[in-house]
């Protein structure tokens, strides 16, 4: 049980176990100490008269006090201080005499001392010129003493008479930094304090940099200025080479003021890389080209940091560095690969044959699949062929790099697992190698410690060996197999769940019964995610069996993924061909797609390589000829990739050369490929020519636009020269068709074309303004859901009817429901026959289609049979209301009723009656409730403002028109939420302009959609200015007064009568959540009911003192509000969340209290209740254990049976309350039931 202590409470408790000046001291020798309920009698607690206490004496026991409250064993004194008169202390008898060291007689209660001031001494203070304080003379202080501005200070002569860490200065010892050298680990001592050093000898062993140390200014540095440094600079008192790049020759770099030859691989040409800070060729890993050597099985080490980012897998890497590992598989199976033991978040992916993404067989990040390598390491699992190359590469994520292990095992990663170690070099510290595991040596005697397990003779670490090792996990606090998981079987999971995959999941019986926010189905009884319900659940393809595939036909296809040919689909892949057939024009099939050939035979002049004839291109000995302003294409991939640009260039190059006719400027451009080019031109010569012109992406001044990651190139030519353009690939993955194409003059004002003539142009399209456009040249040459329009496909709804499910298909080709009334049938249009208007089967286009009422055209219910849609279709009295005749509310407050309202008048009125019509234009569309409609008129032009101050309406908003009430001629002239600064809180002000004579219509609405009932009165006032300075009075009678009387133009609540009989009501919850989500909830504890409007609460903001509140009546204003015998009643901020609101009895909008606000439940004047510290403000909440007055929620403890009356001592939140995450609405409205 935990029990509050006021701060009153322990005040006397404290002065019944001392006294005042009178001193009752705790040393040995001095007056009798301080028992543990007893001793000699100090204050009493609300007693009686004290006795006065008795003069200890030497002896060995002290005598027996007089009677106390509780009184103990008093503690050991020679002379007991003389207790004086007690502050309603309980009576006491005559105190004992004490004996010296000996036990004190059990004390007395209630005697106290002789007042120090206002406050009384406690422990070794004494009282000095009406302050306690530690002594007032040097005889306080003891033997060797000195009393100094009322602190005990050690008389010295010398040094000798201090201690080791303080020095003797002005006849007292003080503290200091050091005394001797000894006492400064890191220099000498000098005046008291460690100093670098007093002489050059005290530098002896300090490290100044390439010159000796000096001592200067008491410190140890090895220049002061460059002079004094043989070599280099002065660089923060050490001698160094340089300071900047310019201190470097030879193009070097000042990097910690060293000079070196590179900073990173940028500095390096030719292909170098930046190691150990110097350009020097990459080591081998840094390509496929030339990679890493691996023995399938070990384990591989290194650091990836020294490589460039070349590659990429599908997964992750393209920032990251990278490095390469070849390995030939040793026979036919299955490889498990994994970099667990790596120090950094790692990527890790595998190609066979060659590196490319068409080659890539596995791409992981992060193993969640197989869980061998912890955290962000990364497995792959694929299928190899014996004697097959395959390439591991081991990359990061985003830009991640590191020291990486890389190891592999033949099998699945399921059933075998890596090693993390060969042997036991592979191993750190005192750890061994056992079973491809690093661990401590273990045995019967010498067992695991920890989670571990011993497994032939070493530790190997699991993450659990029991639940017990799983207890700090959120969901996966079971343990299975030694991994932590969710569950292990179906009993671990809530009802209606199953345990699949240890996870539990909704069970079910068919597929309806799941209704995730990820496709879901029912899985052997169990809800689990899947690609694909439905065709539209797949970003790319279609969805079969519940897979996301390419294609179920070829329709599903797109032809652009089959080079420009239609496609079919052969085992859910789009391809080109199944057979040579298929090709059409003499090509033949090779793997899905149309080639050029199967042999050099095939060829007429030139080679086969992967399917392509080439004719040259591949090497600088037979470059492909070019002509300037024309526009080639071709794929890669057939080509090598020997040559590098200095920009980029380490994929598949095709090498073209030209003769320029005459100097000028050329610009060059791959815009039109479609893979990651780099663009490059050389002159004179092929292989080792000087470069004129490089570009990887082209982002250069005057560059053209959209070309993203193809490039660029300009540069001047001179007439007769040759060159050579190398249409290069970023990267080694970069595979695809490239279109190269030219101008004569700069890039920006002479765009190269994408073509020249149809023949440019891939299959099905045609050359228009030097642009390839698809073309056709009827329907029949589009989709099904295609017209022809101008050469193009372009999609539509429908071309007939059989493709609308509704089986109309109108002429602009979208689907319809109907053309005419025939066409909607039997439908049933809110119980009435359809008609045809629009092409939407409604109830009504006519007021002649309506047999009783007429036809709404606009609105919720436009094309609906209704009563009215304006006033005038109602019968007297009634007005139209949301398209229904209703009575007109009584004391009008509408358009069509609006309430006069004079200038200056204090006018009072209700929104319970009020209809819900309109809303600001202004103010975010502000007015969502009901609202009342006032005019008024001014006989001269002049300013007037407008508030609501004094209303209990929970937030009004004001907004003003003229020329109509509302409708499309309605003007509005401002609007006002929220005033707080002139109406107060969530009340508004909004002044105008008037003009005289003109009618303004004054709208006095609901922020809320719903007003709460007894907080629905609205006050309207007004006055000529602005509104600024001095608040408007809101009442000049109590009549105007929604509670309370009135007092100088302001409303002031009466003080209710003292409730009579049980009065035991108190706050059994408390919200503080997010935004206006503030809730307080009461509780009647007592036998009797309360009258809820005899009670306020109180609310003490920032620290606000006891006659500072803001105060909220409880109840309904017109009757009284009965709060029975266990019963709750729940106030909350009418802004908050519609949970909340829901159990919510009263609303107000000033409940917005924060954390470091205090709440009082006050009834009848009399104090019941107290959350916080009335008169404090502890900063941002009041807060221990885990109860908070900030962003929680608190709920009082079910033992509590009545509130803290006392608001002026310390809060403890965690002594009656218990604590809820912030937005926890599931308890209130209910106490502990």
């Amino acid at each position: 049980m935990h029990i509050r202590i006021s701060q009153k409470l322990v005040i006397a408790f404290a002065l019944a176990l001392s006294v005042g000046c009178g001193g009752s001291s705790s040393s040995s020798d001095g007056s009798g100490g301080t028992g543990a309920i007893g001793g000699v009698g100090g204050s009493g607690a609300e007693g009686g008269a004290g006795g006065t206490g008795g003069t200890g004496g030497a002896g060995a026991e002290g005598g027996t006090g007089g009677a106390g409250a509780e009184g103990g064993a008093g503690g050991a004194g020679a002379e007991g201080g003389t207790g004086g008169a007690g502050a309603e202390g309980g009576a006491g008898g005559a105190g004992g005499v004490g004996g010296a060291g000996g036990v004190g007689g059990a004390g007395g209660a209630g005697g106290g001392g002789v007042p120090c001031g206002v406050t009384q001494c406690i422990g070794n203070e004494v009282c000095f010129e009406d302050r306690c304080v530690q002594c007032g003379i040097d005889s306080d202080c003891g033997e060797n003493g000195l009393c100094v501005d009322n602190i005990c200070r050690v008389a010295c002569d010398d040094d000798a008479g201090c201690a080791e860490q303080q020095a003797c200065a002005n006849g007292i010892c003080i503290d200091v930094e050091c005394r001797g050298d000894e006492q400064c680990p890191d220099g000498v001592c000098l005046d008291y304090a460690c100093v670098g050093c007093r002489v050059v000898d005290d530098c002896a062993d300090q490290d100044c940099g390439s010159t000796p140390c000096q001592c200067l200014e008491n410190a140890c540095v090895g220049c002061n200025a460059d002079d004094q440094c043989a070599d280099g600079f002065c660089v923060n008192t050490r001698c160094e080479e340089c300071r900047d790049n310019a201190d470097c020759g030879d193009g070097d770099f000042c990097v910690l003021n060293a000079c070196v030859d590179c900073r990173d691989n940028g500095d390096c040409a030719d292909g170098n890389i930046c190691l150990d800070d110097l350009c020097q060729p990459p080591p081998p890993g840094d390509s496929c080209a030339e990679p890493i050597m691996y023995e399938f099985g070990s384990i591989a080490r290194g650091n990836t940091a020294i490589y460039a980012p070349l590659n990429a897998g599908s997964c992750q890497g393209a920032e990251a560095p990278d490095v390469v590992h070849a390995f030939q598989a040793p026979e036919d199976g299955t490889v498990c690969a994994t970099t667990r033991g790596s120090d950094y978040d790692t990527a890790l992916y595998v190609f066979e044959t060659e590196c490319n993404g068409a080659n890539e067989l596995d791409c992981n990040d992060d193993d969640n699949d197989w869980e061998i390598a912890d955290g962000t390491r990364s497995t792959v699992e694929f299928a190899v062929t014996a004697g097959q190359t395959y390439y591991l590469v081991v990359d990061g994520w985003s830009g991640a790099s590191g020291n990486y292990i890389l190891s592999t095992s033949l099998g699945a990663c399921a059933d075998v697992i890596p090693p993390s170690c060969i042997g036991d070099d592979d191993c750190v510290g005192d750890e061994i190698c056992r079973a491809g595991n690093c661990g401590l040596a273990c045995d019967e005697e010498t067992p695991c410690v920890g989670n571990a397990l011993c497994e032939e003779g070493a530790c190997r670490a699991v993450e659990c060996l029991d639940d017990a090792g799983c207890v700090n996990n959120f969901f996966d606090n079971r343990c299975d197999q030694n991994r932590c998981v969710e569950c292990a079987v179906d009993d671990h999971c809530d009802d209606g769940e199953v345990c699949r995959a240890n996870r539990c999941r909704d069970a079910c019986q068919v597929d309806a019964d799941c209704m995730g926010f990820s496709p879901e189905a029912c899985v052997e009884g169990a809800c689990t995610v899947v690609d694909c319900l439905e065709d539209d659940d797949c970003f790319n393809g279609v969805c079969a069996d519940q897979t996301c595939i390419e294609c179920r036909n070829g329709a599903d296809c797109d032809d652009d993924a089959c080079g420009g040919r239609p496609c079919l689909c052969a085992e859910a892949t789009c391809v080109a061909c199944v057979e040579d057939a298929d090709c059409g024009d003499g090509s033949f099939c090779n793997q899905g797609s149309c080639r050029d050939c199967r042999d050099d035979a095939d060829c007429a002049d030139g080679s086969c390589i992967n399917g392509y004839c080439l004719d040259g291109g591949d090497t600088c000995e037979d470059p492909l000829a070019y002509e300037l302003g024309t526009v080639v294409r071709g794929i890669n991939e057939p080509y090598s990739g020997t040559t590098r640009g200095s920009c980029a260039g380490r994929g598949r190059e095709i090498i073209y050369s030209f003769s320029a006719a005459a100097a000028g400027t050329v610009c060059l451009t791959t815009r039109d490929s479609n893979y990651d080019t780099s663009l490059y031109v050389r002159a004179g010569e092929c292989d080792g020519g000087m470069e004129v012109a490089c570009n990887d992406d082209d982002r250069f001044e005057g560059s053209i636009l959209d070309v993203g990651n193809r490039s660029t190139v300009e540069f001047n030519v001179i007439a007769d020269q040759t060159y050579f353009v190398f249409v290069d690939a970023f990267s080694e993955f970069g595979l695809g068709n490239y279109v190269l194409s030219s101008s004569i003059g700069a890039c920006a004002a002479n765009v190269p074309p994408v073509c020249i003539d149809n023949d440019d142009c891939p299959f099905s399209n045609v050359c228009r303004n030097n642009a390839c456009e698809f073309f056709c040249e009827d329907n029949d040459a589009c989709g099904a859901r295609e017209l022809c329009q101008a050469g193009a496909c372009v999609e539509v709804d429908c071309r007939v009817d059989d493709q609308c499910a509704n089986g109309i298909c109108l002429e602009d080709n979208t689907c319809a429901p109907c053309r005419e009334a025939a066409d909607c049938g039997e439908l049933a249009c809110n119980g009435g026959a359809c008609v045809c208007a629009d092409n939407q089967c409604v109830q009504c286009a006519a007021d002649g289609d309506c047999a009783d009422g007429v036809c709404s055209l606009g609105g919720v219910l436009a094309n609906q049979c209704v009563a009215c849609v304006e006033t005038a279709q109602c019968a007297e009295g009634e007005i139209c209301f949301d398209n229904a005749c209703v009575a007109q509310p009584e004391g009008g407050g509408l358009c069509e009723a609006p309430i006069a309202y004079a200038l200056g008048q204090i006018l009072t009125g209700s929104l319970a009656n009020g209809l819900s019509r309109d809303s600001a234009v202004g103010c975010g569309g502000a007015g969502a409730g009901p609202e009342k409609v006032h005019t008024f008129t001014v006989q001269e032009d002049t300013e007037v403002c407008f508030q609501t101050r004094g209303s209990n309406l929970a937030d009004p908003v004001l907004y003003i028109r003229d020329t109509a009430c509302t409708g499309p001629d309605a003007n509005e002239v401002a609007c006002n939420d929220n005033s707080p600064a002139f109406a107060g809180g969530f009340q508004s002000a909004v002044s105008i302009n008037a003009v005289a004579g003109v009618e303004y219509f004054i709208m006095v609405d609901s922020f809320f959609i719903d007003v709460a009932a007894g907080g629905d009165q609205y006050v309207l006032t007004s006055r000529v200015g602005p509104c600024e300075g001095d608040a408007i009075p809101v009442c000049a009678a109590d009549a105007d007064c929604l509670a309370g009387t009135c007092d100088a133009g302001e409303c002031v609540a009466e003080m209710q009568p003292p409730i009579e009989g049980d009065t035991t009501a108190f706050f059994s919850e408390y919200i503080e959540g997010s935004s206006f989500n503030k809730a307080v909830e009461i509780y009647n504890a007592g036998a009797a009911a309360i009258d809820l409007n005899t009670c306020s609460i109180n609310l003490y903001s920032n620290g606000a003192q006891a006659d500072d509140a803001d105060t909220i009546g409880l109840g309904a204003d017109d009757q009284p509000t009965m709060l029975a015998p266990g019963a709750v009643y729940t106030l909350c901020n009418g802004r908050a969340d519609q949970a909340l609101l829901d159990v919510c009895d009263q609303t107000s909008g000033s409940l917005n209290h924060n954390g470091d606000d205090t709440i009082a439940l006050v009834c009848g004047g009399t104090v019941l209740d107290v959350i916080g510290q009335i008169g404090f403000d502890p900063g941002n909440a009041w807060s221990s254990d885990d109860a908070s007055t900030l962003d929680s929620t608190l709920r009082r403890n079910c033992d509590v049976q009545g509130g803290d009356a006392s608001g002026d001592d310390a809060f403890d939140p965690s002594a009656q309350w218990t604590g809820f995450p912030v937005d926890t609405f599931d308890g209130i409205g209910n106490h502990c039931l």
